[in-house]
């Protein structure tokens, strides 16, 4: 399965006031692991640490989307607990 998420919808870019772009996140249709993550946009490079990560450690697309957070903010730790990634 495969999801692109406008960077008009996440809180860092809305900040840098720059929202051109996107975020394409690809997962197993069966499991649910992500297998593939790519971002075009201003600054895409900050996000490249978060991405790794989630890649490495076999995050999965879950019913929450907790595991998607770190791609919401570009790295930054965000505060509340609320998922910030919905599809």
């Amino acid at each position: 399965m495969c999801r692109v998420l406008p960077l008009k919808f996440i809180p860092r870019a809305l900040v840098n006031r720059d929202t051109r772009g996107f975020i394409k996140i690809v997962a197993d249709a069966d499991t649910g692991r992500i297998v593939g993550i790519t971002v075009v946009g201003k600054d895409a490079g900050d996000i490249a640490a978060a991405g790794i990560y989630i890649l490495e450690a076999g995050m999965t697309v879950d019913p929450g989307r907790e595991s998607l957070e770190p791609l919401s903010d570009h790295g930054r730790r965000h505060q509340d607990s609320s998922p910030v990634l919905h599809y």
